[in-house]
C-alpha cells in the first residue's frame, strides 16, 4: 500500500519538526545498538524528501555516512519544544515524586497501597498543592539534602 499526502512548504516544515521531536523522545535516549531501527528507517524516509519539499535548510545530506540529518536550523527551533517539555516534565515528575514519598512516610507503604484509589489521589493531591505552590514561589531555592552521619 501506498499513500500520498500533499503539504504546503510550511505543513512540511511542521511534518519534519514532529519527526525530529517523536524519534528525539523514543531513540535520543537509546545509544546505537539498542535505538529502534522502524523509527529511524522512517525518519530518514521522511528526510530523504526534504530538499524536494523546499526544506533544504532542516535537513543536509551527510556524504560519509550517506544518511540525511537534521540540519542547525531544525535542531534550533526543535530545542525549544524540548526545552519546555523537559522544563514541564522535570517539575511534574518532581511535585509527584515528592508528594507520593510524603504520602508513604506520612501512612506508611502498606496502608497506601491498601488506600481506596480516590482517597489515596485526593491525600495525594493535597500534598502535590503545597509543592506547587512552593516551586512557584521559590523555584528550586528551598530544596536541601540532610546528610546523614
Amino acid at each position: 500500500m501506498s499513500v500520498t499526502i500533499d503539504f504546503t512548504e510550511e505543513q512540511f516544515k511542521a511534518l519534519l519538526k514532529l519527526v525530529y521531536l517523536g524519534n528525539y523522545m523514543i531513540n535520543g535516549i537509546r545509544t546505537q545498538p539498542n535505538r529502534l531501527k522502524e523509527f529511524d528507517n522512517l525518519v530518514e524516509r521522511i528526510y530523504s524528501v526534504a530538499q524536494k519539499a523546499g526544506c533544504s535548510d532542516y535537513i543536509e545530506y551527510d556524504k560519509e555516512d550517506k544518511t540525511y540529518q537534521p540540519a542547525a536550523q531544525l535542531e534550533e527551533e526543535a530545542d525549544d519544544f524540548i526545552d519546555d517539555y523537559d522544563d514541564n516534565v522535570f517539575w511534574e515528575e518532581l511535585i509527584l515524586r515528592l508528594s507520593q514519598r510524603d504520602l508513604r512516610q506520612e501512612y506508611g507503604t502498606e496502608a497506601v497501597e491498601n488506600m481506596e484509589l480516590r482517597e489515596r489521589l485526593q491525600k495525594q493531591t493535597e500534598l502535590e498543592k503545597v509543592y506547587l505552590k512552593e516551586f512557584e514561589d521559590n523555584g528550586i531555592e528551598n530544596i536541601t539534602i540532610q546528610k546523614k552521619e
